[in-house]
């Protein structure tokens, strides 16, 4: 735990951080704009305390030469390797993405490592399984090619808990198998479907240990995350190898999901951020159109006033290259910040009021995965009603709200019908004392 907590110092100490987010094609013409100088002279004036650059995207071709599959034919220059110079230039931190579970590239290469239905089924087209030897034959090795290449001090892995649905692939069926001792249910009605959907978060939080224990066995000090895990969508407890919890919100509506998640993110016991798009659009329209900055201001101070990181999403010209009203932006976005810097420094959110998210009952009523759709309905209805009424509140896991229960003075439960007895039996002594 010691060497887990000195691990993340760095990373508490930040409070702008940038993204750039680049998923490349076969014809991409990767790194042929990415000039040091010209890069390093357009991120200095904003000084953010890392910069994180793409290493492979979902479509599985890698942003560098790697040796191990997917390199585009029409790779330029290693421009991971620039930007990772850009950060030393400026005597920042440096992380990477990763696309872990979606790889378009690996599928089509190997389909015995794709995600299939109960029919057999392909399940999209770059979907892979986290019990399938893909893990062990391309992230482990693509993961060790990299820190020995780039020395990353972090990164953060995409395509992961939001990917996850029930596979039927042999490996999936093997392994429920062994452990059961029987096929893997098809109907929602069948009395193992709970149990089938518990089997399938177990594979993915061992499938994260793995990378995250691969990482730091080769660099104890390199950070790992998995965006969107252990946020509101998957509200198990953040375990020791995760060390921050991130996620990107919504590109349109980023100021109202921006609260939604940090109030509950506030309360892991992590250190966390929240990335915000520099332009907007929609996850099924992806035309960007620029936002103001008064837009941007919005998202950074509601994700800041609850304690969190800001992480600010820009997207690359083709060739890697910057745009300059882009940065421009960027750096009006850290001058706010460094302007309260007093208020946003590690600061702690100080509430009377909880609103429980119980784990059991997401699970339950849900879909049984990570599931981000109406079973957050009545969470998100009770979010909005007290933000409006300018309450000031926590939105908690069981776990946190027994353990801080005597700081509320209320706790709402928001069509939370499924919680533990111990709970229970911890509200109704809370209410005979007046709460």
């Amino acid at each position: 735990m010691f060497g887990v907590y000195l691990r993340s110092e760095w990373y508490k100490k930040t409070l702008l951080n940038i993204h750039f987010d680049h998923h490349v094609g076969p014809n991409t013409p990767v790194g042929g704009g990415a000039d040091l100088d010209e890069l390093t002279s357009l991120i200095a004036p904003i000084k953010p305390g890392f910069i994180q650059y793409h290493s492979k995207g979902h479509p599985g071709w890698t942003n560098y030469p790697t040796r191990l599959g997917g390199s585009p034919p029409t790779l330029v220059k290693d421009a991971l390797a620039i930007y990772r110079r850009v950060a030393e230039k400026l005597g920042i931190k440096f992380t990477v993405y990763y696309s872990g579970l979606k790889d378009e590239y690996a599928a089509r290469e190997h389909p015995e490592w794709r995600r299939r239905n109960a029919k057999g089924e392909f399940i999209g087209e770059d979907v892979l399984c986290p019990n399938s030897d893909y893990v062990e034959a391309r992230v482990l090795p693509q993961l060790k090619e990299i820190i020995e290449a780039y020395n990353p001090d972090g990164f953060w892995f995409d395509g992961d808990c939001w990917s996850v649905a029930p596979c039927y692939c042999n490996s999936c069926k093997r392994a429920f198998m062994a452990n059961y001792g029987r096929e893997p249910p098809e109907n929602p009605q069948d009395p193992l479907w709970k149990t089938w959907m518990s089997f399938h978060r177990e594979s993915f939080v061992r499938y994260l240990k793995k990378c995250a224990d691969f990482i730091h066995k080769l660099n104890p000090n390199c950070l790992f995350t998995s965006n969107w895990s252990f946020t509101i969508r998957m509200p198990d407890p953040p375990p020791d190898f995760i060390d921050w919890v991130s996620a990107d919100i919504s590109p349109t509506h980023g100021s109202l999901q921006a609260s939604f998640e940090a109030r509950f993110l506030s309360t892991r016991g992590k250190p966390f951020d929240l990335m915000t798009a520099l332009q907007a659009f929609t996850w099924s329209n992806t035309t960007p159109y620029p936002k103001y900055p008064v837009h941007l201001l919005q998202e950074g101070a509601v994700i800041m006033a609850n304690g969190g990181k800001w992480f600010i999403w820009v997207n690359p010209l083709e060739d890697d290259s910057l745009q300059p009203s882009h940065m421009r932006i960027v750096a009006e976005c850290a001058e706010f910040v460094r302007a309260r810097v007093e208020a946003f420094e590690e600061s702690e959110p100080f509430h009377e009021v909880a609103l429980l998210h119980s784990a059991l009952n997401f699970y339950e009523v849900g879909n049984g995965l990570y599931d981000y759709g109406r079973v957050l309905d009545p969470l998100r209805g009770a979010h909005k009603a007290l933000q409006e009424l300018h309450y000031l509140f926590d939105i908690v896991d069981e776990e946190t709200l027994l353990g801080r229960l005597n700081k509320y003075r209320a706790v709402i439960l928001a069509e939370q019908s499924i919680i533990s007895r111990t709970t229970l039996e911890n509200l109704m002594e809370f209410a005979q004392r007046g709460g």
